[in-house]
C-alpha cells in the first residue's frame, strides 16, 4: 500500500478533468424505467459530459448500450429471486405483487445510479485523482454489494453496506488534510473518529472548510440504492 499511496498521491488533472461541473449538474437522476433508456437521457448525458476532454468522448454512446444491457441482466436476477421466494409465515395469507423491475421507474433509478457511480470511479482512477486507492475501490464494491444483498433479499445487511460506502467516500478527504494520519491509519496506528457527532469527522471537515456551511449533507447514491432494494411491494 505504501508504494501505491507514494506513486498515486500526485495528479496534474484537475478536479473539473476528473469529475466535470456540467457531469455532477445532472444528478439526481430522474426515476425512469430500464426499458425506457435511450440516447439522450440523464444517464446518457452524464456519462458524456464526464468523457469531455478524456478522449474517449466517442465511447459515450456505446457505453450507454453497455449500461442498459447491465441494468437490464440486474433487473433479470432480481426477478427471479423475487419470484422464486416465499413469503414470511405471517404474510401468506396474503397475494404479494412482483415488480416489474424492467419497467419500475424506481429501480431504474437504482440502475443508474450504480452505473453512474462505476462510470465515475473509472474516470477517478483514469487521471490518478483519488487520495486513497483502497477507499477508492472499496466505494465500488460495497455499492454492487448492497446492491447483490438486495437482490437476495437480504434489506438489513444490504442497508448496514452502504454505511461502508459512505465511510469510504468521507475519510479519504479527512486524511487527505492529515497525511501523516494516513500513514497512521495505514500502519494500524490511528483511528478516526466516528462519521457523525459534535467531534466527527464531518463535524471536523466542516470546521476545516472542506465541507460549506450551506451545503447539506447528503448522499444521493446510497439514498437512490435504499429506494431501489425493495423487491416484493404492494400496489394500491
Amino acid at each position: 500500500m505504501d508504494s501505491v499511496f507514494e506513486a498515486t498521491f500526485s495528479t496534474d488533472a484537475s478536479p473539473e478533468e476528473i469529475f466535470p461541473q456540467d457531469a455532477l449538474s445532472i444528478l439526481p437522476f430522474v426515476p425512469e424505467a430500464i426499458s425506457a433508456w435511450a440516447a439522450g437521457n440523464d444517464l446518457h448525458t452524464f456519462i458524456h459530459r464526464l468523457l469531455a476532454g478524456t478522449g474517449y468522448e466517442d465511447q459515450a454512446d456505446e457505453r450507454l448500450e453497455g449500461a442498459i444491457n447491465q441494468a437490464l441482466g440486474l433487473a433479470d436476477r432480481f426477478a427471479e429471486t423475487a419470484n422464486h421466494s416465499m413469503p414470511a409465515p405471517g404474510a401468506r395469507t396474503q397475494t404479494p405483487v412482483v415488480v416489474d423491475f424492467e419497467h419500475d421507474q424506481v429501480f431504474g433509478r437504482l440502475a443508474k445510479t450504480l452505473i453512474a457511480w462505476q462510470e465515475t470511479i473509472g474516470n477517478v482512477l483514469s487521471e490518478a485523482g483519488y487520495f486513497s486507492l483502497s477507499h477508492m475501490l472499496e466505494t465500488r464494491s460495497d455499492l454492487m454489494c448492497s446492491v447483490q444483498l438486495a437482490g437476495a433479499l437480504y434489506y438489513r445487511q444490504s442497508m448496514q453496506v452502504l454505511r461502508g460506502f459512505i465511510e469510504s467516500v468521507i475519510l479519504p478527504i479527512y486524511f487527505c488534510r492529515q497525511p501523516e494520519l494516513f500513514k497512521k491509519w495505514k500502519s494500524n496506528e490511528y483511528q478516526p473518529p466516528s462519521i457523525r457527532g459534535r467531534d466527527g469527522v464531518l463535524s471536523r471537515l466542516k470546521k476545516q472548510g472542506s465541507f460549506r456551511q450551506s451545503w447539506k449533507l447528503q448522499f444521493p447514491m446510497p439514498t437512490a440504492c435504499s429506494m431501489g432494494i425493495s423487491m416484493v411491494a404492494k400496489r394500491n
